[in-house]
């Protein structure tokens, strides 16, 4: 195969990257598949039936990502003179792509989450961090965007905890995924693109996808201050916070 740079789609909760996924692949495909570039779309979290992708994509984030990690690592060894790697992550999917980032190029061989030794999967050396972009990912959460009644269903499954910041009261996993390796990884992308919707148009805030210095509209409008302080430490945002302390002074 002449492939040198794969592609890889990673749809969101819930999705089987049926729709959006093929009509990204094709336009990928149209302006690199020439250059050696090709795009795979990642089935690992998907099912036949509907109700299976939902069950899939609620076990947590960690463990959908190490199932990316693992189709990846697999598809990998059929392209001899691939080079680079790219993720292109929808919604929930750039949390993902982000966990399998991090499994395939990071040094360590101890499962960063279980502390177990194990097979993890692996890359060839040769193959090098592309562009990571993610399309509307809630990098920071999903709380104190929502109504109480949406939280509480949410909080029933594992990945809606993680995104809702109560899987951890000290270190939830969207902050640990800011830290250590798993931010090593990130800097050794050639470009980190995080694509959001127009202010809160979708299902996905903009305050979580922009990870911008404006977004107190968005991550103040519910909630709790604890909320609103976790979500902007994941945002390695001081300045957010020390306006949020300000402002408790004043009142």
């Amino acid at each position: 195969s002449s492939i040198r740079h794969l592609y890889v789609f990673v749809h969101g909760f819930g999705s089987s990257g049926a729709r959006h996924g093929v009509y990204v692949k094709q336009r990928i495909d149209a302006a690199t598949l020439e250059k050696g570039g090709w795009t795979y779309i990642c089935k690992a979290n998907s099912s036949a039936w509907d109700v299976g992708t939902f069950w899939k994509t609620s076990d947590g984030i960690y463990e959908g990502g190490q199932r990316i990690a693992q189709e990846i690592a697999t598809i990998a060894t059929t392209f001899p003179k691939l080079e680079f790697l790219s993720f292109i992550g929808s919604s929930l999917g750039g949390l993902y792509s982000r966990v399998a980032a991090k499994l395939l190029f990071g040094g360590k061989t101890r499962d960063p989450e279980t502390k177990e030794n194990k097979n993890l999967a692996r890359l060839n050396s040769d193959i090098l961090p592309g562009i990571l972009i993610t399309l509307a990912t809630p990098h920071l959460g999903v709380r104190c965007l929502y109504k109480q009644w949406n939280s509480w269903l949410m909080g029933l499954i594992r990945t809606g905890r993680e995104l809702y910041l109560t899987d951890d009261d000290n270190a939830p996993l969207l902050l640990r995924l800011t830290q250590g390796e798993y931010k090593d990884v990130l800097k050794r992308f050639k470009a980190r693109i995080s694509y959001s919707p127009m202010w809160d148009d979708g299902i996905v805030a903009f305050a979580s996808c922009g990870i911008s210095v404006d977004n107190t509209r968005s991550l103040g409008s519910a909630g709790s201050e604890k909320g609103m302080k976790m979500g902007l430490k994941i945002g390695q945002n001081p300045v957010l916070i020390a306006r949020i302390d300000e402002e408790k002074k004043r009142s």
